[in-house]
């Protein structure tokens, strides 16, 4: 997108038009150089600052020996102004987020919201993380253990818990919507955990270079408030290699689990987990060739759906019907209206 500006507005060139750019995106224009983190504000004093937070992130970084040049014989502000917690001599809002006593004190929508519900509109849990970045990371894991399931196996002498969801998946996904949030926003991190699935929204989209596909596939780290990010590295909590989401992905895998669907636009990140529909005799793949075959005489969506045994819609599509047709395997019966409600799809030969 080229942007420029011309009596008194900004405009954009979108292809071969050009159209005057609204706030929203005005307001990301401006924002653009501008990092969350890196400012500053004259009220912030090192009366702020948890001390005792920040020796224990040192302890965590000097024991996974991810930062040696520093120990606890060194001063805060060294600290600070080694990790760049500090602009000009001023703590800068980095610093606040994960060492402040109270973060909300200036930032208060910067904490995260975890509903648990029964439905869209029946919350039957509802509770807030706040306090440092640190904090929330470790009080919104045990919001959402406290709404999940979990399971035991035994094997030999030793227990193992069984989430319905792997813990590195989920706790990979809190990480990333405390620091790939764009703070700059006046929404709360929100995550809605449902009997059948988790929704993750985070304020602030992908950047205009990226896409989903980019995100799955090999690609360097560019956080979006890198010092935060840093951070939590440095306390062995990340990596800082782009791998966050192959993490999320290989976890769900190996527990047989489907891949995270995903929404996103410039304002939000959307991701969903959800738990397994197939049983072990019942694979992905079975249920597959299952379709191929039943489909091989024109069947409707919900007809499909009903044999391999799916109640969502959204899921079926993405994960069924949209893969089988973009393949070939399977085509529309009516060709020029694909949306018509007596669409049925028949196996290609």
């Amino acid at each position: 997108m080229i942007s420029f500006a011309f009596d008194g507005r900004y405009y954009k060139r979108v292809g071969n038009t050009t159209r005057v750019m609204n706030f929203d995106e005005l307001k990301q224009f401006f924002q653009r150089d501008m990092r969350f983190e890196r400012l500053s504000d004259s009220v912030f004093s090192f009366e702020d600052i948890d001390s005792k937070a920040v020796y224990r992130f040192l302890t965590s970084a000097n024991n996974n020996g991810r930062l040696m040049v520093l120990n606890k014989d060194s001063s805060i502000e060294e600290i600070f102004n080694r990790l760049s917690l500090m602009e000009n001599g001023k703590i800068n809002n980095a610093a606040i987020m994960l060492f402040g006593k109270n973060p909300q004190r200036y930032f208060d929508t910067a904490r995260v919201r975890i509903l648990h519900l029964k439905d869209n509109i029946t919350i039957i849990g509802d509770k807030w993380a706040s306090g440092n970045l640190f904090n929330q990371y470790l009080e919104t894991e045990e919001a959402i253990k406290s709404y999940i399931n979990v399971r035991y196996e035994i094997k030999g002498m030793e227990r193992t818990d069984i989430w319905d969801y792997p813990l590195e998946a989920i706790r990979e996904s809190v990480a990333n919507a405390l620091l790939h949030r764009d703070y700059f926003k006046p929404v709360t991190t929100q995550i809605k955990v449902f009997d059948d699935k988790i929704w993750f929204f985070n304020p602030g989209g992908l950047s205009e270079d990226w896409t989903i596909n980019k995100l799955l596939g090999l690609h360097a780290s560019e956080p979006r408030n890198p010092i935060m990010f840093n951070i939590f590295y440095l306390a062995g909590l990340v990596e800082s290699v782009g791998s966050g989401m192959g993490r999320i992905l290989s976890s769900l895998k190996a527990q047989k689990l489907p891949e995270p669907e995903f929404e996103v636009n410039h304002n939000a990140f959307m991701m969903v987990f959800r738990k397994q529909e197939d049983t072990p005799q019942d694979t992905p793949q079975d249920k597959i060739q299952r379709l191929l075959i039943f489909c091989s005489q024109p069947k409707s969506r919900d007809e499909m759906m009903k044999e391999i045994n799916i109640k969502d819609r959204k899921h079926f599509v993405q994960s069924y019907l949209s893969p089988l047709l973009e393949t070939g395997k399977l085509r529309r019966t009516i060709t020029d209206k694909p949306s018509s409600k007596n669409q049925k799809y028949v196996t290609v030969d």
